[in-house]
């Protein structure tokens, strides 16, 4: 049995009469959520299969596999790749290659010429689905030249690949990593199986990603690298020499946010996590580590607040991703349940300020519904306003939810999402 329950906008501001006042302008927007109903009654968001996107115990083989291979200029600031995308039978693909600079494509096909592919004049490459399995070979070139724009990184001092680097496909791959790395420089991505190698007097990274994934993320630089097992789980620190001693810290606390979370929600995804410092201003939570700018990482309550944010994650937004459509409903869930959680800890009024925030940045000219809020970078134009939208008006959505069902409905449901939709998408 399914109950569909439907939130207006208005009903999200509760009592506080400042924002009441906005009810005429909030009527068209709808937050929907999805009970269901088994021996108790269950909390999950509304769901929607993703196309390419299939649980761990699916036959692998019924998704594209992408191999990737790199080499680094650090002195000026390029990389070179090579990508190998096997394609199934009858599958599609559109790949974005965006900044890249394609230098070569070549389509192999069983007892066929190879062709040579080119991209369009939006530096997309599409292929329609035939019968037969197909591999696709590609090489690029990438220049980092604007950092701070582009989140990609590449210099003496640390490499961060966090923006647009690689071809990106629109659905989700299987993902090899191979990267030659510059002396001294640890490497980390995605993936549980990873491995650092010397061959050729070269060092060799390798990465293996055993879930489904849109795209990659990469860092590297000359690290120090500690660690500590929390059960099955262990947990890394990639820090710069000078935080090291930051590290121990930062990984006692890792352990307990893990501990907390998986109380809450269920085990947790990953057989390791990592907490990677890097030279950009980030805090990106990525499938089995976050990535933390040297900057943010030095701040003192980071590791009481943002940390477990990231972690969190690992649940809602990597473990559990988002559709095509629907809204960022993650970051509004992960709110509730690491920052808005965190401040009740310490007798903080944290609802009282997301409300002021929501007061001061939201306005009738700039106001939009949850479900087109897909997130909010500190560089996008009105980042505060969406950024209250999206993070704070969505955290109080699931704090109304909360408080209706009661927390013993609410919690099992989360426990009952994350079971049915690990390695898939919802909306």
């Amino acid at each position: 049995m399914i109950i569909l329950l439907s939130y207006k906008k208005n009903t999200l501001l509760f009592q506080y009469h400042t924002l009441l006042n906005r009810q005429q302008n909030m009527k068209n927007s709808l937050f929907s959520f999805v009970l269901i109903l088994t021996s108790s009654v269950l909390l999950c968001p509304a769901i929607t299969p993703f196309p390419g996107l299939a649980r761990a115990a699916v036959a692998q083989n019924a998704l594209p596999s992408h191999t990737i291979a790199l080499s680094f200029d650090l002195e000026h600031s390029t990389l070179s790749g090579t990508s190998r995308i096997d394609l199934p039978k009858n599958t599609p693909l559109a790949l974005h290659c965006g900044p890249l600079t394609i230098t070569g494509a070549i389509l192999e096909q069983e007892d066929q010429t190879p062709l040579r592919i080119k991209a369009n004049r939006k530096n997309i490459i599409r292929l329609n689905p035939v019968p037969d399995s197909r591999t696709l070979l590609i090489s690029w070139t990438m220049a980092a030249d604007n950092p701070f724009a582009s989140s990609n990184l590449i210099t003496k001092n640390g490499i961060t690949l966090a923006g647009f680097w690689h071809p990106m496909p629109e659905q989700d791959m299987l993902y090899t990593l191979e990267a030659i790395l510059p002396p001294g420089f640890t490497g980390i991505s995605e993936g549980e199986q990873s491995s650092t190698t010397k061959r050729n007097g070269q060092q060799q990274f390798q990465a293996t990603v055993p879930y489904p994934l849109r795209g990659l993320h990469f860092a590297a630089g000359p690290y120090s690298v500690q660690a500590l097992q929390y059960k099955n789980i262990k947990i890394y620190s990639y820090f710069f020499p000078e935080d090291n001693h930051l590290a121990a810290e930062y990984l006692r606390k890792a352990a307990g946010y893990i501990k907390r979370f998986e109380a809450l929600i269920g085990p947790f995804p990953y057989s390791r996590y990592s907490i990677v410092e890097n030279r950009l201003p980030t805090g990106y939570g990525m499938p089995g580590f976050t990535l933390l700018g040297q900057a943010v990482i030095r701040l003192p309550f980071i590791k009481d607040t943002s940390l477990g944010h990231e972690i969190l994650h690992s649940w809602f937004g990597n473990s559990i991703g988002l559709a095509g459509s629907g809204g960022n409903w993650c970051e509004g869930l992960t709110s509730y349940l690491a920052d808005q959680s965190f401040a009740q800890d310490k007798g903080m009024e944290y609802r009282k300020h997301q409300l002021l925030r929501y007061e001061a940045f939201v306005h009738p000219d700039n106001t939009m519904p949850l479900s087109d809020f897909s997130g909010a970078g500190d560089n996008q134009p009105m980042a505060k306003a969406i950024r209250a939208i999206g993070y704070d008006k969505g955290s109080m959505v699931f704090n109304m939810l909360n408080k209706k069902i009661g927390d013993a409905a609410f919690f099992q449901g989360l426990k009952e999402l994350y079971v049915h939709k690990k390695n898939q998408r919802a909306s």
